[in-house]
């Protein structure tokens, strides 16, 4: 599934075809959205530090924070192989963590959590 995102000066707008029909999702803020394919799921996460799964009609399945501390802050998602949800989120770390800013977690939706760093991102 394909999504197409467009940012404004105050919210993302996502939207992609699902049976046939158009669908929107509109947040606040800069975010960024990837299709996890071996789940049939919406990844969306947020400058408010939220990750949101939807379903492929956009019904909001779960939601929660991507930042459990101070020292990471969500950066963009990205598809990956190496992960069951098939979907990592970049985090940028401060201070840098080993050397690196830029981090890979996965995204634990059954207990609603962010993974400690996977992976350098690049």
């Amino acid at each position: 599934m394909k999504i197409k995102t467009s940012v404004g000066k105050t919210s993302t707008s996502f939207s992609w075809d699902f049976n046939g029909k158009k669908i929107k999702y509109k947040l606040g803020g800069r975010a960024n959205a990837e299709y996890s394919e071996s789940n049939d799921l919406i990844v969306v996460a947020a400058t408010d530090e939220t990750v949101r799964i939807l379903s492929s009609d956009s019904s909001l399945i779960i939601e929660f924070p991507c930042n459990e501390s101070d020292k990471r802050r969500f950066y963009l998602l990205e598809k990956s192989s190496a992960c069951e949800l098939g979907v990592r989120i970049i985090m940028a770390h401060t201070p840098e963590y080993k050397g690196e800013r830029f981090w890979q977690h996965d995204i634990d939706i059954e207990n609603k959590s962010i993974s400690e760093p996977k992976a350098k991102w690049r």
